[in-house]
Order: C-alpha cells, then structure tokens, then sequence
C-alpha cells in the first residue's frame, strides 16, 4: 500500500521586518482529523481572552481530549512555528505538550480558526459519543499516485471517484468531493478493505483500514494510478531469447541523462523466454535501456544498450505512452558488442537450508552514479539465473525480510562477472555480516 510521503513547506514569517525573515519548515501533507485528535496531548475549542509574547490563555468553549479546566495556557516559544492566536477570537486547537510539561500549538499541526473547523468539530463531537455500540467513521482522500511527485508529497486530487469499505460482512460506499475527498460513516468498529473505483485508464490501489474500539475513526489514503502497459522480448544479435536480464523504462524529458535508480525509471526482468512487461506505465516518452557497472583502466564506467539495439541515446526508440496504453515493442536486439554471461545461484541460511523468496540487488558504481539492477525475488527453492554484461562488476545484497533499512539478515558478495561466472551460493546470516 502507499502511504504519504513527506513534502518540504516553507513559511516565511516577520514579513514586516525588512532585515528579518525566519523560516519555519513543516513536513508532511497534514493530518485529518482523526488521526490529529488522537495524536494530540490536548485537543479543544476555546476562544483567546488573553495573549502575551510567552503565553497565549484560552477560555475552553467545548473540551475533546485531555482538557479538564475552564482555562487552558499555551507557551509560545518566539518560533516562526507558534501559531499566532488573535485575542477574543475562537480556534479549534490540537495541542502537543513539550519535555517541560508545557503545552504549545504549531502551524504545521491542525489548530485552526473556528470560521475553518467545521470538518474538525463534526469529528471531534462524533469522537465523543463513538463506542462499538455507535457509528463509527473514516475519513481519507484519493490521489493520483506519480513519481517523484510522491517523494515530495505533490500527489493531485482524484475527484468523484465512488469509494468502497467493505467490512464487518457490509459494504458502505460514498463519492470523493472536488478535493478527493471522502468520509465513510455509520461504520463499527473493526476491520475495512478501502477501494477507490478507478476511471478508465487508471488502476485503484486497495488500502486495508481499522478502526479500533478506543478510537472510533480512522484515516485513509487511498490511490489510483495509471495503468499503461509496455511488453516486449529481448534477444541477442543471434535472435535467441535473453531472459534473466536487467532493463530500465526512462522518461528523458523528465529526468535528463541520470543513471537509471528507483527516482527516475522503471525497472524489470525479463523472463526465460526473453518476454517483458512493465505496468502502470504513466504518460510520457520513454526510452528503453539495459546498463551494466563495469571497470574500464581501473575506473568505474557505465556500459548501456538502447532500443532497438543501438549504443548511443540519440539513436534509441523514443515511445510516446498516453493515459493507459497498452504498447508492444519490437525485438530489442542486444548489440553483439555486449558480450552477456549467465549468473546462478542460491540464497541460503546459516543451516544451508534454501531461502524462499529471499531479494537480490546487484550494485555497482558506475560513472555519473550508482547503476544498480531491479529487484529480484528468488523461487522458493531459494535459486535464480540471471543475465548480466561480462565484464561488470557487482555487490550483490540479499535479504530474506525486505527490511534494508535494519540490515536484518541481510548479506553481501561482491562479483566479477565472466563467462562462466560460477554459481554462487550467498548465505543469508541473522546479524547481516
């Protein structure tokens, strides 16, 4: 499932100083409601009956969480992210409370001027009343989901797209408004299976929800995505099928010349009969490419083949992809100047048992970056075949959980790749040397 991703927002304050100007830095899209309420130390409606350059006080008017006085006081810090409170004004205000117990309020969380809450109060109030034995709810948003737009949390709004939960043996729906929104009630307590119903050219992504007893919401973010498709075979200079190899779909116009990585390229392997496909493909112009990191007097280089077997960029195959295309290529001829050799081998535990469906990379610097292989999911007998450029040379890393960021059980083997590269059997060890 994707979840979202950061986004750096700047907020420039002291405006009316012409020689100052501090910058506050907020990560993140936003919180909805739910998560916002439950994530807060203290939550409430109040309207502002004093403020000071330290200290902001507040009359509670409606109290949501952990707020038990007529009076609540926020300690302002002299940050650009205070939020700035105007006097004998009402805010709906998510509190988060500092190492000194005091209590403070940013512009980056989801404090807001009553005039601008009424989202915030219908599911504050809902919060109150909500037990297994009352309405439950979950509020999200769909969005197109495109890359690196991801990266930087710049994802579009879907509109009016019929949202479905289904769970609890019901299935309730409702339409995303103009903003891609969308809140699911009259919903229990438990377990949802979320599907945005996708336009023609896309793909939904499902997304799995609970909503637990202590909370009574839940927040989603569901996506669609385009759905084009590029298939095609790979053969050598003979004609003969050339499975096991690396390729990388590349949108120049977007990223320029980088090194193919997971920012800027589509990655896959063919099969062993020298067929590919790449899905959700977005709109754009594509290059198809195969690279390898090779040693060329000492020095690391880049060696890379185009379609339709040409070695020069300005030469390849440029194909225009519109929304949910389905494309077929011609054969993409290997130049026989790429001399290929076979790579074996078996991924395996400390006990020489198999590992099924252990991850492999193959990594190699190579000029103007790191030129590193797809993913590569072994069979359940623990063993794959690959093809790679003769003469490359690699770190290959193997996990058997997928955590890269731990280093659990994760091993690494460097490799010289020749004709014949004996097979390699790479033990996977539970403290990852």
């Amino acid at each position: 499932m994707f979840r979202r991703l950061g986004v750096m927002v700047f907020v420039l304050a002291g405006a009316l100083s012409p020689t100052y100007a501090d910058a506050c830095s907020c990560t993140g899209r936003g919180e909805l409601a739910c998560d916002a309420a439950l994530g807060a130390d203290a939550v409430f409606l109040g309207r502002v009956v004093s403020t000071e350059a330290q200290r902001t006080v507040f009359a509670v008017v409606e109290a949501f969480r952990n707020v038990r006085q007529p009076q609540v006081t926020l300690a302002n810090s002299g940050s650009s992210c205070d939020y700035t409170f105007r006097s004998g004004e009402s805010y709906v205000v998510y509190a988060r409370r500092d190492s000194d117990g005091q209590l403070s309020a940013s512009i980056c969380g989801r404090t807001r001027a009553v005039a601008f809450a009424d989202d915030d109060l219908a599911v504050l109030r809902s919060l109150a009343v909500t037990n297994p034995r009352n309405a439950a709810r979950i509020d999200g948003e769909v969005r197109l989901w495109q890359w690196p737009e991801a990266l930087f949390g710049r994802l579009e709004p879907v509109r009016d797209v019929l949202v479905t939960a289904n769970g609890g043996g019901r299935t309730v729906s409702t339409r995303a408004n103009d903003r891609g929104e969308f809140r699911l009630t009259g919903l229990s307590v438990g377990l949802y299976r979320l599907t945005a119903t996708a336009p023609a050219g896309y793909a939904a992504i499902a997304d799995t929800v609970e909503i637990p007893e202590t909370r009574g919401c839940a927040s989603a973010a569901l996506h669609v995505r385009y759905d084009g498709r590029m298939t095609g075979r790979v053969v050598d200079s003979r004609g003969r099928a050339v499975g096991g190899l690396p390729l990388h779909l590349v949108r120049p116009e977007k990223f320029g010349t980088l090194p193919p990585n997971p920012l800027n390229a589509l990655d896959t392997w063919t099969r062993s009969d020298g067929t590919f496909a790449f899905t959700f493909v977005e709109p754009g112009n594509y290059q198809l490419e195969f690279s390898a990191a090779r040693r060329a007097n000492g020095e690391p280089t880049a060696l890379r083949a185009y379609h339709p077997g040409v070695l020069e960029r300005t030469k390849a195959t440029t194909v225009a992809v519109a929304a949910g295309a389905r494309m077929r290529l011609a054969d993409f001829v290997v130049p026989n100047v790429i001399a290929l050799a076979s790579v074996t081998g078996v991924v395996v535990d400390e006990s020489g048992k198999p590992v099924p469906r252990a991850q492999v990379v193959f990594k190699g610097d190579a000029e103007g970056g790191t030129s590193s292989t797809p993913l590569f999911v072994t069979g359940d007998d623990g063993r794959f075949t690959l093809t790679l450029a003769e003469g490359a040379r690699y770190v290959v890393r193997v996990t058997r959980d997928g955590n890269w960021a731990t280093e659990a059980q994760v091993s690494q083997v460097p490799l010289a790749v020749a004709s014949p590269t004996p097979p390699l059997t790479i033990v996977v060890k539970a403290n990852g040397k």
